[in-house]
């Protein structure tokens, strides 16, 4: 069969404001669709970013407290909570 497209990712590159020497990324956007959730594909995009892309380098996300299913996405992967941020 041929390839299709089942995903993407947006993300921003920066300076590392504690250590200028030092980049990170923060990745604004990660879909995966629907049909091709919980079927590994997210997990093993985010290993290639990590291995082709973005190696030694700390990646930021934002996850919404109304997703559940994406904050255990990110945790099991082995994202750690840093700060929480809360709006009135």
């Amino acid at each position: 069969m041929g390839e299709q497209i089942v995903g993407y990712a947006l993300y921003l590159e920066r300076v590392d404001v504690n250590n200028r020497k030092d980049k990170t990324v923060y990745l604004r956007q990660y879909f995966i669709r629907r049909q091709y959730r919980r079927s590994g594909l997210g997990k093993r995009g985010v290993d290639l970013m990590r291995t082709e892309l973005f190696q030694d380098t700390t990646i930021s996300i934002d996850v919404l407290e109304s997703n559940p299913g994406g904050k255990r996405f990110w945790e099991e992967i082995g994202f750690k909570k840093y700060y929480t941020n809360m709006r009135l």
